[in-house]
């Protein structure tokens, strides 16, 4: 009995950590993406390119620092007209490279470019970052 209480501490301490944390590991490789403290800034089309500026936090759980890429996924806007594919570019918004730097262990926020063609609908449903986002680490 004193056993299956302590299990039960363990895991309820484990489940309240991850959820307060906000992070969530979407990817393999140990860089976790901070859903909670992630936001879309702003959208606009400019010449048959829809970008969508999102501010994204992420957490580098390696003892490494690391090059890494950011793409997203936005199917609801594909239904909704504003793109014509779900699959969108990621490039840092203040200096348009594709690379990005995280420091070992550490936090960081990136002001990120989601970028896609545009369908002929500038209406966006939400005020979400997009679906899914992709974290590449770049060898």
């Amino acid at each position: 009995m004193k056993f299956k209480r302590i299990m039960t501490c363990i895991c309820l301490t484990v489940m309240v950590s991850i959820i307060l944390s906000g992070c969530v590991n979407t990817t393999s490789n140990n860089i976790e993406i901070c859903q909670e403290k992630s936001s879309l800034v702003e959208f606009y089309e400019d010449d048959g390119i829809v970008h969508i500026i999102c501010r994204i936090t992420l957490h580098n759980t390696t003892s490494e620092d690391q090059t890494i890429r950011i793409r997203g996924v936005s199917q609801e806007d594909v239904d909704n007209g504003l793109l014509l594919s779900p699959y969108l570019s990621g490039v840092n918004a203040e200096n348009h490279s594709e690379l990005f730097q995280i420091k070992a262990g550490q936090y960081s926020e990136f002001l990120v470019d989601f970028w896609g063609e545009y369908a002929g609908t500038h209406q966006k449903e939400d005020r979400l970052v997009p679906d899914v986002i992709e974290v590449e680490i770049v060898e």
